[in-house]
């Protein structure tokens, strides 16, 4: 097992029984033919399997089978909201954590027509040599290929595969069963890190890995990592939706400056998109449609050591980038072979380390984090964790101070959960002719403030006098 997620420190703090649990990912995990050859989600189907073994085994270990919770971060925090959605799985578990991801992320599932998953798989066969179109044929021919090779081929070649509806394990869209409230209702703590987005500057420039000062990013680049970054969650990138984007961030009180770096303003961007709202959006379906307790959180600490790094090296710039709450939430202090691996965190990391333990761990007990037991009453100060409902909003601020604030990401998510999906239906149902047409009319308009500008300039210049 990875030294990264051992639950030694988190089992020692809160007297717990900590399972983690392996399972099928890529081709192996996802592979979807459109038929009964690869029907698609092993990956998740796994998952279920490892919480059928729990519930069966773990009051061996002295675990109590009827309280059982389960939490992941990013991809495991997907899992786990599919997990909470799936009707396979929803007698296996009490409780749910996510860190930094539910199914409603886009990268998370992705609804794509039958034919095009079904292309896909094709793909994939073409690119390791099984030339067939029969699809019992070519999952036979991708079994005989090595599992690492067959990986780097779906990564070079960009093929995605990830949940789809097969209707075992998922029988309609993540955003659908959420949206009617057919999901299970249970307590769950939700949240994501402040900087989120951060992480994209390393996907683009690995480089960056062992940098010192952050990216510098001018508005070329800017304007760059905007398009990118809905492509990587739409698909598609019309410059109306870009340019309601930019109205949405772009500081306009500086954006006359042709030197201003944009780094700080990008970041929100793509984090929000891709992590933020869809949480957001997933603790107000559940706060909606459940009488269950939930608990919303934002991370906000800029670790000593980035769990990017390598030995106590590592960027200094992400802030509390994506994954970086693991450190702390697995106790990463408290394991000796990581003061090696990773680095040495400050004391004051430490004390808020052995904090994120109890939360987690309490949450586990007592289906609230500020509580170590269902007989203590709520945790007062910094141990202070109020539901999130609507229309009041609180969340945990989980930080040195601790803090209690309302109304997160409010405005952010409004736009991302309401105006931008809107726009993207709008644009989508344009005649192509109408499409083409705006788009040029909106170069025109930007070619026209140049020319007003360029002549403004000219008519300052001195003239000469005769």
């Amino acid at each position: 097992m990875y030294l990264d997620y051992s639950g030694t420190p988190l089992a020692a703090v809160g007297n717990i029984v900590v399972v983690t649990i392996n399972y099928r990912v890529g081709a192996l995990g996802f592979l979807d033919t459109g038929d009964g050859a690869s029907p698609g989600n092993f990956g998740l189907l796994d998952q279920v399997e490892a919480l059928k073994w729990i519930n069966q085994n773990i009051e061996a270990f002295g675990g109590d089978s009827s309280r059982i919770t389960i939490f992941g971060e990013s991809a495991g925090g997907a899992s786990v909201d599919l997990l909470v959605i799936s009707k396979q799985s929803r007698d296996l578990f009490q409780q749910a954590i996510t860190e930094s991801g539910t199914a409603l992320c886009p990268w998370a599932y992705t609804e794509l027509a039958e034919a095009i998953k079904v292309d896909m798989a094709f793909n994939l066969g073409n690119a390791v040599g099984c030339n067939t179109m029969d699809t019992q044929e070519l999952v036979e021919c991708l079994k005989q290929v090595d599992a690492e090779e067959l990986e780097k081929i779906v990564a070079t070649n960009f093929i995605r595969m990830g949940p789809t509806i097969d209707g075992v394990f998922l029988d309609d869209s993540p955003l659908r069963l959420t949206d009617r409230g057919d999901f299970k209702h249970c307590p769950m703590i939700l949240g994501f890190n402040k900087d989120e987005g951060s992480i994209l500057h390393l996907v683009d420039n690995p480089d960056l890995l062992y940098a010192d000062e952050a990216p510098f990013v001018d508005k070329a680049l800017f304007d760059r990592y905007v398009t990118t970054s809905l492509l990587i969650t739409n698909g598609a990138s019309p410059k109306i939706v870009e340019d309601a984007v930019k109205q949405q961030y772009v500081p306009w009180e500086y954006a006359d400056d042709e030197d201003l770096d944009y780094f700080e303003y990008f970041n929100p961007i793509y984090g929000d998109e891709a992590f933020s709202c869809p949480t957001v959006k997933t603790a107000r379906a559940h706060a909606m449609m459940t009488s269950e307790p939930l608990f919303l959180y934002l991370m906000t600490i800029a670790p000593t050591v980035s769990v990017y790094g390598d030995h106590g090296k590592g960027p200094k710039w992400l802030g509390a980038a994506h994954a970086e709450e693991l450190q702390y939430v697995f106790g990463y202090p408290f394991i000796p072979e990581m003061l090696t691996v990773h680095g040495i965190m400050s004391d004051e990391e430490k004390e808020v380390s052995v904090k994120f333990m109890k939360f987690w761990t309490n949450f586990a007990k007592s289906g609230d984090p500020s509580r170590p037991d269902a007989s203590s009453s709520p945790g007062e100060g910094e141990w202070a964790w109020p539901n999130f409902t609507i229309p009041e909003l609180n969340y945990k601020e989980l930080s040195f101070e601790m803090k209690v604030d309302r109304g997160l990401k409010a405005d952010e998510c409004n736009f991302w959960n309401e105006f931008e999906p809107e726009l993207q239906s709008f644009v989508a149902s344009m005649d192509q002719s109408e499409l083409e047409w705006r788009e040029e009319f909106s170069g025109w308009q930007d070619d026209l403030e140049e020319w007003r500008m360029s002549f403004s300039d000219y008519q300052n210049e001195p003239t000469c006098e005769t």
